[in-house]
């Protein structure tokens, strides 16, 4: 299976989930990058990952995973899909843009399609502002004179379920 045919799966059909990253300044956009979870992936380097694209053209826009963690495949990756198994899930990834005084907005258009047992939240780790992905659909970095680069942590959590609730109220009787 290579790399590429980890997108081939849907989030509904129980193999795990993916969710689209895109950044854009102008008219500049990034390359894709993907997050995700899948039965058969591990969370090292294995065939669910796939190296970034080198930057193209005068205006440019990246979103990318550093892994510095792994040997001689060590890098920056546009995918990066992770086992499905655990409650919860990790990514740190990188923004960059060389496209002075513009804004950069990072959207997740298919948020709709991630299972909806799984609470996602994303950080600015220069800022730490918190921002939860189900409730918003973009995120403003701020235009600045030089090249940028921020850095984020996106952690995927399954939410917490109302049968808690419930064993708590019959516990009341």
């Amino acid at each position: 299976m290579s790399c590429i045919s980890t997108l081939d799966f849907g989030n509904t059909q129980g193999q795990g989930w993916k969710l689209h990253l895109q950044a854009k300044a102008g008219d500049a956009l990034a390359a894709p990058a993907y997050l995700g979870v899948s039965r058969a992936a591990s969370n090292g380097f294995d065939q669910f990952k796939l190296e970034s694209p080198p930057p193209v053209g005068k205006k440019r826009v990246t979103v990318v995973f550093e892994h510095k963690d792994w040997a001689e495949k060590s890098g920056n990756y546009s995918i990066d899909v992770r086992s499905v198994s655990g409650t919860t899930h990790s990514w740190d990834f990188t923004v960059t843009s060389d496209v002075l005084n513009t804004p950069v907005t990072l959207t997740w258009p298919d948020i709709a399609t991630i299972p909806g047992k799984n609470s996602l939240t994303m950080t600015d780790l220069e800022t730490s502002t918190r921002t939860d992905l189900r409730t918003r659909g973009s995120f403003a970095i701020p235009a600045s004179s030089k090249p940028m680069t921020r850095h984020f942590r996106l952690e995927v959590k399954r939410a917490e379920r109302l049968p808690k609730a419930l064993s708590w109220i019959t516990q009341l009787r």
